[in-house]
């Protein structure tokens, strides 16, 4: 884990509903700034909450949803000036994040900022979402020094009798403990997938549970793991047991477990896997004949300048 993100200076960004949610469950736990964007429709947050309004628009596009994002560069620049680190959290399961977070994390690249990424991605029945946010966890990725997923579509194969809400609460609480328990030891680096599961009285069914949907991942290449243990009121021979059993499965590679009390009667268990991003090219099929320096589109994200991105809309404009 990278150990040069000092506490202190770091600004946590909550993107969209599920972003600013997660980000005030985690302020309530450390010491942390913080900065929401949101819609007008999810404008519920008062304290530094920035709204990203398309003003008439019911359902504007992604790109008009970034356009209306560049209005407010300058005051989210005056807040994320002094920080160097920055940790965004948001879905790329809506068309809101989707938008947004490419360019985010662009801008604040340019900057110089040192960046942390925690992205949802979406169900596999999400058909309209999945290019849209593959794509976009592309461009995350390259910004990102750390990028953290959670797949929705492999929680969904390994907890297929859950409702909408209690998966969204497993996973968010998945986000948030983790950020947490990394605050001051520092982020994962690089790009990792989180494996998770409904919390249960038998820390061995935790395990296997999330262990099945790290299994339902499709990872290829792991370069480490991290695990998260959460043992209520466990006794040790069975958190001994599943260290044991974990070092069996991983004797290749790097694994570290972190045991963190907690005050509830059920246990749980995060696993945190560093691989690479080539689970998700199958959500842009264009990936395997593209040279990745080439683009087809004039999107913003893809330009390095921050600076000529207007003007790559007054193109568009003059050319209607």
């Amino acid at each position: 884990m990278s150990d040069n993100n000092e506490g202190h200076d770091l600004l946590i960004i909550g993107v969209g509903e599920t972003g600013s949610k997660i980000t005030m469950d985690v302020i309530k736990e450390i010491n942390s700034q913080y900065l929401l964007l949101n819609t007008k429709k999810n404008s519920k947050y008062i304290s530094n909450n920035i709204i990203i309004d398309t003003v008439s628009w019911i359902k504007p596009p992604i790109s008009k949803i970034r356009e209306s994002f560049f209005e407010h560069i300058d005051k989210i620049s005056a807040i994320v000036k002094n920080h160097n680190n920055i940790l965004i959290i948001g879905n790329l399961a809506s068309k809101f994040g989707i938008a947004i977070i490419p360019l985010l994390t662009n801008i604040l690249k340019i900057g110089g900022k040192e960046i942390f990424s925690f992205v949802i991605m979406p169900f596999g029945f999400e058909k309209r979402k999945i290019f849209l946010s593959g794509v976009s966890l592309s461009f995350i990725n390259n910004y990102s020094k750390s990028t953290v997923i959670i797949d929705n579509n492999s929680f969904l194969k390994n907890n297929p009798e859950l409702s909408f809400p209690e998966c969204f609460r497993i996973t968010n609480n998945a986000i948030k403990d983790i950020i947490i328990s990394s605050y001051h030891k520092g982020f994962p680096s690089e790009f990792n997938v989180v494996a998770t599961c409904k919390e249960s009285d038998n820390i061995e069914d935790v395990f296997t549970n999330s262990l099945a949907m790290f299994n339902n991942s499709n990872i290829e290449t792991i370069k480490k793991s991290f695990m998260f243990i959460y043992p209520a009121k466990e006794k040790i021979d069975k958190i001994d047991s599943i260290i044991k059993t974990t070092e069996r499965i991983a004797n290749d590679i790097d694994n570290e477990i972190d045991i963190i009390s907690n005050a509830d009667n059920l246990a749980k268990i995060h696993l945190l896997i560093q691989t690479n991003n080539s689970m998700f090219s199958s959500y842009d099929p264009l990936n395997q004949f593209i040279p990745p320096n080439n683009f087809l589109d004039f999107e913003p994200e893809t330009n390095q300048n921050i600076k000529e991105i207007s003007y790559l809309r007054n193109i568009e404009t003059k050319t209607i």
